[in-house]
């Protein structure tokens, strides 16, 4: 995940922290969701800092499949009936329709049937059995769901976006307008988790918080989802670490990158995961086959203007793996970098990577083509 990189001067008091960089104090508020830790830290009040850390919970209540109740919730539990979701929910499943189809379904969110299957917290893990992960392979190529802009079906129960299906190849102008409510109907057995996207998406909702309260220089790192407003109070880019992967956490970098005005968000494949029988297998899967994502990399970061769409795209090329990773982030005009299991960091021209180079982690360093 990206490190956020603080200042020396920096003195902590408990959860909440605050430097003063000339005029301007630099407060810090941490908090616990979506199995993660959260960090904001900007040049304003600490009350607003908690009001839009507050904001987290709402949308864990709202986006979380393991919340009876919330959006997802209720699509994985509709059995086939219609339910109407809002504004948020129906960006976020646009968004990663856009995707499944840009990196030709190595991100699906309908990869809850496999997801199940893992438990990579166990103390005593276990591996699926073939019959499970085929049962949830057809499972996950059978799901499918249908969006209806405006928050009525039709007549005819047709729908203007098929989400999961090759035949939609007019999502992203059908989604353009989704401030009103939204139908959305999944074929039984379907199974949507958003884990690959929507700590981005809120990300992004708690930053425009934070600008439509007049803040203009801030760093929010939600577990790997980092956005930042502004630039620091220094005057310059804000500094994000990119994690070395199979480090202690927040103890070192292979690379940093400057950030301002953008999203910066990493996919691993160190950050959870247990060896059985000599092997190391990862929480990162690829809906196809139901397994861990095998394509040599480690660490992929993607800087882009949102940390939902980066957030996909990160998940995406990881299991893509490093020759399609370039064209897909290319695609939406993204920064790209890669690390792989051979210690070879690649990036995309232009971006102002400063390889670290600790525990001789790096071969080369390359831009990528």
């Amino acid at each position: 995940m990206p490190l956020i990189r603080q200042e020396p001067d920096k003195k902590a008091v408990g959860l909440l922290s605050a430097s003063s960089i000339g005029h301007q104090e630099l407060n810090t508020i941490k908090g616990f969701y979506f199995d993660t830790v959260n960090v904001i830290s900007a040049v304003a009040e600490v009350p607003l800092l908690e009001a839009a850390m507050g904001l987290c919970s709402r949308y864990e209540q709202l986006l979380s499949r393991f919340v009876a109740g919330s959006d997802v919730w209720r699509i994985n539990h509709a059995q086939g009936q219609p339910v109407v979701v809002g504004a948020d929910t129906a960006a976020i499943l646009a968004c990663a329709e856009e995707v499944r189809r840009a990196s030709q379904g190595a991100f699906n969110i309908c990869i809850g049937a496999a997801s199940a299957l893992w438990d990579f917290k166990a103390s005593e893990p276990r591996l699926p059995e073939n019959a499970e992960l085929e049962a949830a392979r057809e499972r996950i190529a059978q799901s499918q769901l249908t969006l209806e802009p405006g928050g009525e079906v039709g007549e005819d129960g047709s729908a203007s976006i098929v989400v999961g299906s090759s035949a939609n190849s007019g999502a992203r102008d059908s989604m353009k307008d989704t401030d009103g409510c939204t139908v959305v109907r999944a074929t039984p057995g379907t199974v949507i988790d958003l884990g690959g996207i929507a700590k981005g998406y809120i990300c992004d909702q708690v930053a425009n918080f934070l600008r439509s309260h007049g803040v203009e220089r801030a760093l929010l790192n939600f577990g790997g989802n980092v956005v930042a407003i502004g630039q620091h109070p220094q005057g310059r880019p804000w500094n994000v670490g990119l994690q070395t992967p199979g480090a202690e956490r927040d103890k070192s970098v292979f690379a940093s990158l400057p950030a301002a005005d953008c999203a910066v968000v990493t996919s691993g494949a160190y950050e959870r995961g247990f060896e059985l029988d000599g092997k190391r297998y990862h929480h990162i899967l690829d809906p196809r086959t139901c397994l861990p994502a095998e394509q040599g990399l480690l660490s992929v970061t993607v800087v882009a203007n949102n940390a939902m769409l980066a957030d996909a795209l990160a998940t995406a090329i990881l299991v893509s793996g490093a020759e399609a990773g370039p064209a897909l982030a290319a695609q939406y005009e993204a920064g790209l970098v890669t690390l792989d299991a051979q210690g070879q960091l690649s990036h995309s021209e232009g971006l102002e990577l400063q390889a670290i180079n600790q525990q001789s982690i790096i071969q080369v360093a390359s831009p990528l083509t």
